[in-house]
């Protein structure tokens, strides 16, 4: 199953009907019973390349890359370099 991004990696957010506030949201994701725990790693370069690794934990010998496999956290990466230079 692949979520909106395409990556088919569990959204990182989940949103509970009747949850209200971010403790109470985390409880109950805490609880789901569709919860994954997954591992990412980003990498990112000056020159914008980019490579990701995700380990989802239950299938812990399968190991998920590519260059956007989290493109958001790829991109705020990015920016750390441009605010460095400016």
């Amino acid at each position: 199953m692949r979520n909106r991004d395409g990556t088919g990696l569990p959204a990182a957010q989940i949103r509970v009907p009747g949850a209200h506030g971010p403790w109470r949201g985390h409880r109950v994701r805490e609880q789901h019973e569709a919860r994954t725990d997954v591992r990412v790693v980003v990498g990112v370069l000056r020159d914008g390349a980019r490579h990701g690794l995700a380990r989802v934990l239950s299938n812990p010998d399968d190991l998920l890359g590519a260059e956007d496999l989290v493109p958001g956290l790829a991109d705020a990466l990015l920016a750390t370099f441009k605010e460095e230079n400016a």
